[in-house]
């Protein structure tokens, strides 16, 4: 649709392969047009999801979020979320054999509390805590690309605590949610 009616479509979504080219954009809407018989959309807002989320493992990763920087904002809780998905990511031996948010958050010593919490079944994760978990899963945030101040954040970013770290790692900051961030020593 080339115009902003009523009818225009506020969401479609896309099959993996599908090539649209986004012609022209601005803060409220964007044009995309694709090759072949598909139609020129004009949309106020494009949300383009990458992966398949489990619905477990959201719910798994907004009650993490919640429990560790529920009250500290959204940016402390995409931080924490930074870590949780990029231990489910690495290579790196202590957090190898880590395949899901569940095996990340229930590993002995790392989350206790967080993990009592879930088992207890008495906490519900927050709206906004469930959006970004879905935006951390889905691949909606690039977790190649996550910024703090400035600075952009290495993925061997695995250790998010509230105390300075005394293992040989490089401090990376110290959030304004009171949490030390650190990465692999390289």
């Amino acid at each position: 649709r080339d115009d902003m009616s009523p009818n225009a479509p506020t969401n479609i979504y896309l099959r993996k392969g599908d090539d649209v080219t986004v012609e022209a954009q601005s803060k409220n809407w964007c044009r995309l047009t694709s090759e072949g018989d598909q139609p020129t959309y004009v949309m106020k807002k494009v949300v383009v999801k990458k992966r398949p989320v489990d619905e477990e493992e959201k719910h798994l990763l907004a009650l993490a979020l919640t429990c560790e920087a529920g009250g500290e904002g959204r940016e402390e809780m995409l931080l924490v979320g930074f870590v949780i998905c990029n231990r489910r990511d690495t290579d790196y031996a202590e957090f190898a054999d880590k395949q899901t948010i569940r095996e990340v958050i229930s590993q002995p010593g790392q989350y206790p509390l967080t993990w009592e919490r879930i088992q207890s079944g008495t906490w519900e994760p927050t709206g906004e805590a469930l959006e970004l978990a879905e935006d951390l899963l889905d691949g909606s945030i690039d977790l190649n690309n996550v910024y703090h101040d400035g600075k952009l954040l290495p993925r061997d970013t695995l250790w998010q605590t509230n105390i300075r770290p005394v293992w040989e790692c490089e401090v990376l900051f110290h959030s304004e949610g009171g949490h030390w961030y650190s990465a692999v020593k390289n």
